[in-house]
């Protein structure tokens, strides 16, 4: 499989984007808000300011990379290390690889 349909249509756009405190939610499923980080906005918007500078180094993407899916760069390596011994036969979600 692939790690979404990568269809604009069906795609999620979450606005104000989700944000995790991965200290002390490493599952990620309490995404911070205003009422539950003060510094919410402030954080949002320096990431939108971070995230526009990147953007500004890409060059335009001439073909559509996501058509490549599934990508092996985009899979876990569950049995050893990129690039060696990286077959997932016994892939499980939520469990933590090397």
């Amino acid at each position: 499989g692939c790690t979404c349909d990568c269809n604009l249509e069906t795609m999620l756009k979450h606005d104000p984007p989700l944000i995790f405190n991965i200290d002390d939610d490493k599952s990620e499923s309490t995404p911070l808000t205003p009422d539950s980080f003060p510094d919410f906005d402030q954080l949002v918007a320096l990431a939108r300011q971070e995230l526009a500078a990147h953007y500004a180094t890409l060059d335009p993407n001439v073909t559509d990379e996501m058509t490549t899916l599934p990508d092996p760069l985009l899979q876990p390596c569950c049995n050893g290390r990129w690039p060696d011994n990286c077959e997932c036969d016994n892939y499980e979600p939520h469990e933590v690889y090397p």
